[in-house]
């Protein structure tokens, strides 16, 4: 058996792990926005991703918030996504995906553009 050569174990080395980042920061690469439809075209100035959000369960409504603030903290070219980001190509270039798998086998997918204006 080894001695413990002095170390303690104290309440200020530890670190306790970093709470799950929840909303964007000022700081971070990118903002997220949701396209809102014009006055002109749809009276109630419908916002349809967040429709399209509000409408999904629960649990895929975090995972997608948990992507979407993710890839805003970091670069898009940075960000290597775990699965669930994708670059689109061809006449989908400058649009991203996010693919969350829900309960019941059911696929969800949010398309968006990254806003350095937002």
């Amino acid at each position: 058996m080894m001695a413990n050569r002095g170390r303690h174990w104290s309440p200020a080395r530890s670190r306790s792990p970093r709470p799950p980042k929840t909303t964007p920061a000022a700081t971070d690469a990118y903002g997220i926005a949701y396209f809102k439809k014009h006055v002109d075209d749809d009276p109630t100035e419908a916002i349809p991703g967040r429709d399209f959000l509000g409408s999904c369960p629960v649990s895929v409504q975090a995972k997608f918030v948990a992507v979407l603030i993710a890839v805003a903290a970091a670069p898009s070219h940075r960000f290597s996504g775990g699965g669930f980001w994708e670059a689109l190509h061809d006449e989908m270039t400058g649009y991203h995906e996010v693919r969350i798998d829900g309960p019941g086998r059911h696929h969800y997918r949010l398309f968006f553009k990254l806003d350095t204006g937002a």
